[in-house]
């Protein structure tokens, strides 16, 4: 019997696939259920530019539709993937910063008011 191909694992791969599978099947049947519900605030969406410009009429990627109190767009140049890479990682983890030590200042300003 064909094994996966994994120093740790004993598996048959078969038995590996029908279980990937059966975990395919929940995941198609929970996007196929799931109703999105609007958010109370503001959402700060951090995206690629070329996803932006698959749709540039819209930017937000339908998120607008979900925010009662908006989207706040941060664009960084690439795509999906680069974004996780070197150099363009660091300016996705400049713009999560500032977004933390936002949202710790407001969090601050209401604990002293």
């Amino acid at each position: 019997m064909w094994k996966v191909n994994d120093s740790n694992s004993t598996e048959p791969a078969l038995e590996w696939i029908y279980r990937l599978s059966k975990v395919l099947q929940a995941n198609i049947r929970a996007i196929l259920s799931y109703v999105p519900r609007t958010f109370p605030g503001k959402i700060n969406l951090i995206t690629a530019s070329e996803q932006v410009q698959l749709n540039p009429q819209d930017p937000t990627m339908g998120w607008d539709k979900l925010a009662s109190e908006g989207v706040e767009l941060s664009v960084i140049p690439g795509n999906h993937f680069t974004l996780l890479k070197e150099p363009r990682v660091k300016l996705l983890a400049e713009q999560l910063t500032t977004y933390f030590n936002t949202v710790n200042e407001d969090h601050e300003m209401v604990k002293t008011t």
